[in-house]
Parts: structure tokens; C-alpha cells; sequence
């Protein structure tokens, strides 16, 4: 299970209701750090369906493993989310480009306020966010334009493995879909350029497509 997830459940288990009610009341203020850890606890627990819903919200809220999930949802028509195509490619396009912007792991330094994804405060932090929540709604104020990608983190690790990661499924999908020309006009060349991204991320399945479209000539 991942970590986010024991958390919370370590916190249910122990009868620390207080922070766990706290971190679900987080959750659905819209917190994206405790959407998240909801969204992993609820897919531990076999109900994908309210796991879908967190995960939705995440990606409304800009979460990059959100846009993943719930781009990948939206594609394969999969956790009650009816198939979209151009909805699919929406998603999955901003997925990409949010991680094609993140550090690789040969540049592993503090993520500063000109780059493209904000670190989410961890279930802790975002129960006493909850706590404050109406002390702060009492107070409205003008909204700051919203970062390019949130990304709950944990350390420089979760960062590569994720970006990997995104970058194989998202970069696999968008090729299939610019390929089949579903969701967005039929273009051979950009499915290509999705499949070499995904390939060169690790992805066999893409690399067996790329090496299909360069042997057809459809490129």
C-alpha cells in the first residue's frame, strides 16, 4: 500500500479519529494532498469506483497522478468513468507536459518557486489545514492563478518514479489516440513522437508501436 495510504489508515487503526476526520474533512474541502491519500486508501480498499471520484477531483485541482489516473479512466472507459476520448487527451496532454517539466533524477535540487509543480503539504499538515479551513473561508481573498501541476511528494525519489511513470502511460495513450485519431485529428507524426517519449521512458509496449510505425512507413 502506498505510504500516504498506511498513514491514514495507521491513524484510523489506532483511534486517532481526530486527525483522520480531520484529513477526510481535508479531503473534501479539496485539498490535494489528502485527495490523493484518500484516492490510495479507497483503491487499497477495492472500491475503485470512490477512488475514481477523488481522483477526479485531484486532476480538476491540477494533481499531476490525478491527470494520470483519471486521464487513464477516461481512455480505457474503466471505475464507473464513461470512455472520452477528447476528454482522455485533455488530461493525459497536460499529464505529459506537467511531467516532461519535472527534474530527472540528475537534477535532484530543491524545487523553487519558478517551477512548474507545487509541493502539497503531507495528511498531517493538511488536517490542521482543514482545521483552519473556516477561519480562512471567513475571510475570502483574491485567488491565486493555479500552478501548472500539483504533486504530492514525499522526497526526490517519488518525483522520478512518477515522472517516469507518467511519462510511459500518458506518452503510450496519447500515441495511441493521435494514431487512431480519437479525441484529436489523426496524426501519424505526433503518435510517433508519443510513443518515442513513452519508449525512451521504459515503455515495451510503446517501443513495439514505435518500431511498427518506422517499419509501415506511418510517420
Amino acid at each position: 500500500m502506498p505510504p500516504h495510504a498506511c498513514l491514514l489508515l495507521h491513524l484510523v487503526n489506532r483511534g486517532d479519529t481526530t486527525d483522520a476526520t480531520a484529513a477526510a474533512q481535508a479531503a473534501s474541502l479539496g485539498n490535494p494532498s489528502a485527495l490523493v491519500c484518500r484516492a490510495r486508501l479507497l483503491d487499497a480498499a477495492g472500491q475503485p469506483e470512490d477512488a475514481m471520484r477523488c481522483w477526479r477531483r485531484a486532476a480538476k485541482a491540477g494533481c499531476l497522478e490525478g491527470l494520470l489516473r483519471y486521464g487513464t479512466a477516461l481512455y480505457r472507459g474503466s471505475a464507473g468513468v464513461p470512455q472520452d476520448a477528447q476528454d482522455a487527451h485533455i488530461m493525459l496532454s497536460r499529464a505529459l507536459r506537467c511531467a516532461l517539466a519535472l527534474p530527472d533524477s540528475d537534477s535532484r535540487q530543491a524545487i523553487g518557486a519558478a517551477s512548474p509543480l507545487e509541493q502539497v503539504a503531507p495528511p498531517s499538515q493538511a488536517a490542521q489545514a482543514a482545521r483552519d479551513a473556516p477561519a480562512a473561508q471567513a475571510a475570502p481573498s483574491a485567488a491565486a492563478p493555479p500552478a501548472a501541476a500539483v504533486v504530492v511528494l514525499t522526497g526526490v525519489h517519488d518525483v522520478e518514479e512518477l515522472r517516469i511513470r507518467v511519462v510511459r502511460r500518458a506518452g503510450l495513450l496519447l500515441g495511441y489516440l493521435a494514431h487512431d485519431g480519437e479525441g484529436v485529428r489523426q496524426d501519424a507524426c505526433e503518435a510517433v513522437r508519443c510513443f518515442q517519449l513513452a519508449a525512451e521512458a521504459g515503455c515495451g509496449e510503446a517501443a513495439a508501436a514505435l518500431g511498427w510505425s518506422w517499419n509501415t512507413g506511418q510517420y
